[in-house]
């Protein structure tokens, strides 16, 4: 799988998993990686998420 898809399909999984877990941080475990990849990516234009929409999730579901 090329690594932009497996990216974002991380942070499509962190999502759910926020609303339906009761251990949250397990719900940032995924999208934390897809941070990494955009901000580490040589053509981030590829990606049908961006490393503001990741940055700005992961702050407002912060694991208390």
């Amino acid at each position: 799988m090329a690594p932009q898809l497996l990216a974002e399909a991380r942070f499509v999984l962190a999502r759910p998993l926020w609303t339906k877990q009761h251990d949250r941080s397990r719900a940032r475990t995924p999208a934390e990686p897809t941070r990494n990849a955009l901000a580490t990516a040589q053509h981030p234009g590829n990606f049908n998420v961006d490393l503001d929409e990741v940055n700005a999730w992961l702050a407002t579901h912060r694991v208390k």
